[in-house]
């Protein structure tokens, strides 16, 4: 069963987007037009952290800054135009999406 994760607007010059409290299953990622741009499964061991990380204490907002953060999954789309990264959490995970420039298309 797929899932409709995010539609981002082509009109953006560049733009950055959060999207919390994912659960493990199948997603989609499409711009406005209804393109496609990401489709993939994300499982347990992308979304919680023991999994993803065993072993490893999870980063406390407080000690570090986000960019210190590691993500268990990222993915370079449109020819590196937009990067998405996955964030495993506690009981869930998030993607951050970091869009360099709209797309032409």
């Amino acid at each position: 069963m797929r899932s409709e994760l995010k539609r981002i607007p082509l009109d953006q010059q560049g733009g950055r987007w959060t999207i919390d409290n994912l659960q493990p299953g199948f997603y989609a990622l499409s711009f406005d037009t209804g393109r496609v741009i990401w489709e993939g499964e994300l499982t347990k061991n992308d979304l919680l952290w023991t999994l993803a990380f065993p072993g490893q204490d999870l980063p406390l907002a407080a000690d570090t800054g986000e960019e210190a953060i590691q993500p268990s999954r990222q993915f370079h789309l449109l020819q590196g135009e937009i990067v998405l990264n996955v964030y495993p959490g506690l009981e869930s995970g998030r993607i951050k999406l970091l869009m360099n420039r709209p797309s032409g298309n």
